[in-house]
């Protein structure tokens, strides 16, 4: 017997509050890509799977360990988008490789936005939502 079997949300309600209740950090929600949005560096290309306002989730055919330090260029088949950042000066930026696992034939990477300010983060979070 399941009580959420048709209410998940209050079981997610519940679960943020008992970690905020602890102290525990809550993750910052997280929001899907539905076109192509690619993160390229010199030493990999990273497919964005979804983003938050901190980062990134990732796969790529290279693996790249955790703490890596590593500039990228956004790039994305939203001309519009791509105009936006380029225009703040965001299409290139800093990320660090905060985890990295195997998936199939990939691996993939939760990537960490470093040296934005929150105004910059805020900025490429709402056009990222456009993608």
């Amino acid at each position: 017997y399941d009580p959420f079997l048709n209410s998940k949300d209050t079981l997610i309600r519940a679960e943020k509050n008992q970690y905020i209740q602890l102290e525990k950090c809550v993750r910052k929600p997280r929001y899907g890509v539905s076109s192509s949005l690619f993160l390229i560096s010199d030493i990999a290309a990273f497919k964005v799977l979804d983003f938050s306002e901190d980062g990134f989730g990732t796969i790529s055919d290279d693996f790249v360990s955790s703490n890596t330090l590593v500039q990228v260029i956004l790039t994305t088949t939203n001309d519009q988008v791509e105009r936006k950042l380029k225009n703040m000066l965001l299409l290139k930026f800093n990320i660090q490789v905060k985890w990295s696992r195997r998936s199939g034939a990939g691996y993939k990477h939760g990537l960490k936005i470093s040296g934005l300010t929150s105004e910059q983060k805020d900025f490429l979070l709402h056009c990222l939502h456009a993608v």
